[in-house]
Parts: C-alpha cells; structure tokens; sequence
C-alpha cells in the first residue's frame, strides 16, 4: 500500500460509493457529479452484490465516461457499505478522498468549494449539507456548527451540536493512508460516527465550507429510516457496538473528556434497563459497564441486570 500513496495524482479527488440496489435513484446522484465544475476528479463505483439493474448502471456511465471506474466487491471483502468503500480507497489515485453515498446529490460547485479549503495545513474539509426527499421539498441544514473539530470536541458529534454524514466529508488521501484507518466493516450502525471520532483522535486540522453544496437523501428505504422506524429497544442496541467502540477508543487514546464519559454513561445505563437482554451485546454491557463505571450504582445495574435477563426484558 505504501506505493499508492507514492503515485497519487496531486489535485485529484477520489469519489468513492458503494453500491446496492440502487437502480432508480443512481442515475441522479452519478449525473450530479458530472456536473461538477471541478473536473480532475474520479468516481469508483464498489458495487456490493446488486439484485437490480445498478450494476449496468455503473457500467453505463463508465462506457460515456472514463473517470468512472467499476468494481464488484470480492468475496474476501466482507459484505456491506463499510467493506465497498474501504476496497475502492485501496483503488483510488486521487490527492483528496470524497466518501458519498449512491442516493445523495452533488451541486456543480462542492469539489471546487471544498477543494479552496484545502491548503497544506488542512487534513479535513466537510462541507454543509440539506436534506431533501425530493427536489422540490429540500429541507433544513445538517446541523454541523464548530468551525474546527479536535478530539476534545468528540461530545459535541454525539449529542448532535455538530451532525454530519458520510458524504459531505472531504479527506486528504494521505491522512487517512497514514492515520492507518479505515471503515470498521463489523458495524452496520453509526460506522460514519465511529469512523469520523476515531480519525479525530489521530489530531487532524478540519474546516468547515459553509456552502451546503451536498443535498441528503430521505427516502423509505435508506438505512437511516429503517432505524427511525425501529422501536427504542431495538435502536439502542443497534447503537451499541458503535458506542462502545467509540468510548474504548477515546479512553486508549486520553480524550475521554467528562462531557463525553457522560453522554455515554447516560446511554449505557439506558440500554441496561431497555436494552433487549436476550442478546450477547447486553451480556458484553453487563461487564463492560462494571468495569469501566457506566452505571451509577454497580449493586443497582447487577439486580437490573440479573432480573432483565432471568426475565428475558
């Protein structure tokens, strides 16, 4: 891998997506990117086992332009979003890494915006973004605030002061060679947050671009409404193992400020009393909060826990 990082392509941006049963919708977000102003761009397309019609999709838009590249997840990359965009940065040549989603939208000038952000100091641009179900009914703005995030500020991410998804985040190719992280293809909820926390750790310089150039997709069938429509027991253990791995990452690396030991605390105990108890991540609460004082009363979480799971809660 060291080699790829010898031969990227200075002024470039890799626009990386993956791919699943996107048929209808990616059409849209590939046409969004064609109009860019800034042209020194390439879209890898990792398609993640489509049943539909995406993968001819993807190869229709490489035959009208060559700055598209397709991909089909390897069996040896496990499945999921996590495991397409992690093999396309292994395939990227560019400078600077665009992480987006196959249902989002570019507006023309968001590389070009971005990219002035990026000078020799900066690691990180993530630029502002609206969310939309369709385009005649674009909503408010993502509500990142902080003009500079540090690793001291990872709170504010989790208490929702400073929100912000995959795609509207610009990443120098070399930060995140060298930082020596990428996506953790195990989660299937809040990798984006596990993935951004755990890169902030690492002391990156990032900016804001105030212009909202991204427009996110609200549709029945993203990730993000299968969770709304869940119930709260569900949702706090979908949320689990991201958390946990947030807070053992931000305690091995000494930025586990009180703020933030606090929100995780109050969720930890949330998911003590509601969280399913027939599960082995409520076996891994159980003991990890003893150990590392997530609960207020070691005595008390014990009979909560004890009850819950004689019970089946």
């Amino acid at each position: 891998m060291q080699d790829a990082l010898q031969t990227y392509h200075t002024g470039k941006v890799s626009i990386i997506i993956p791919v699943y049963n996107r048929e209808l919708l990616l059409p849209e977000t590939l046409d969004s990117i064609l109009t860019q102003t800034y042209s020194n761009w390439e879209c890898i397309l990792v398609d993640d086992g489509s049943m539909d019609g995406s993968l001819s999709v993807c190869y229709s838009y490489a035959q009208q332009d060559s700055r598209f590249k397709v991909f089909s997840r390897p069996a040896s990359v496990k499945k999921g979003a996590n495991g397409c965009r992690n093999y396309g940065f292994h395939h990227a040549s560019g400078e600077f890494v665009q992480w987006f989603d196959s249902d989002d939208l570019m507006e023309p000038d968001l590389l070009n915006s971005a990219i002035k952000f990026m000078n020799i100091d900066v690691d990180i641009v993530i630029t502002k973004a609206k969310r939309f179900r369709d385009l005649n009914d674009i909503g408010h703005e993502t509500a990142f605030n902080n003009d500079s995030l540090t690793r001291y500020s990872i709170y504010k991410i989790l208490n929702g002061d400073d929100l912000f998804l995959t795609s509207q985040v610009l990443i120098k190719y070399a930060f995140i060679f060298n930082a020596d992280h990428l996506f953790d293809e195990n989660l299937k909820r809040n990798q984006e947050t596990e993935y951004f926390t755990r890169l902030l750790l690492k002391n990156p310089v990032v900016r804001k671009n105030e212009k909202s150039n991204i427009l996110i997709r609200e549709h029945s069938y993203s990730i993000t409404s299968v969770y709304k429509n869940a119930n709260e027991f569900e949702r706090l253990k979908m949320n689990f193992p991201a958390y946990s791995a947030i807070y053992f990452n931000c305690k091995r690396e000494g930025a586990l400020t009180i703020e933030l030991k606090s929100i995780l605390d109050d969720y930890f105990y949330r998911c003590l009393r509601k969280m399913p108890s027939k599960s082995i991540e409520y076996i891994q609460l159980y003991f990890w909060g003893i150990l590392n004082s997530w609960f207020p009363s070691p005595i008390m979480a014990s009979k909560i826990f004890l009850s819950r799971l004689v019970n089946y809660a």
